[in-house]
């Protein structure tokens, strides 16, 4: 029983460990704020990659298997870990195609 008591403690310090790292990395990332992101940087997920700091990336390709899904979770990660974000492309792109399909203010405002 104590045995699996500093397994989990042990477990949980790395984890802890792990988060510290990569929310550095997002607060030292450099991102241009100065205009919207262009259209290539969220129809390509390779490109849309680039954005993300390499430990996140790193961490949620681990954890899920399908591209588009890490790029999605790691631009939401860096979205809510920044105090004054930058505009994520990938989300910025999926807000706005969603505008163009529907053009529904409820779901922008749900969305933002």
């Amino acid at each position: 029983m104590e045995h699996e008591q500093d397994l989990n403690d042990e477990s949980r310090r790395i984890v802890v460990a792990a988060a510290e790292l990569i929310r550095a990395q997002i607060r030292i990332m450099q991102y241009d704020c100065s205009h919207y992101p262009d259209t290539t940087m969220f129809s390509n997920v390779e490109s849309a990659k680039a954005w993300v700091p390499s430990l996140l990336l790193t961490f949620v390709e681990t954890i899920i298997p399908n591209a588009l899904k890490q790029t999605a979770v790691c631009h939401s990660i860096v979205q809510a870990a920044r105090l004054q974000s930058p505009l994520s492309p990938f989300l910025f792109g999926i807000g706005m195609s969603l505008d163009h399909l529907f053009g529904s203010k409820t779901m922008l405002d749900m969305l933002s």
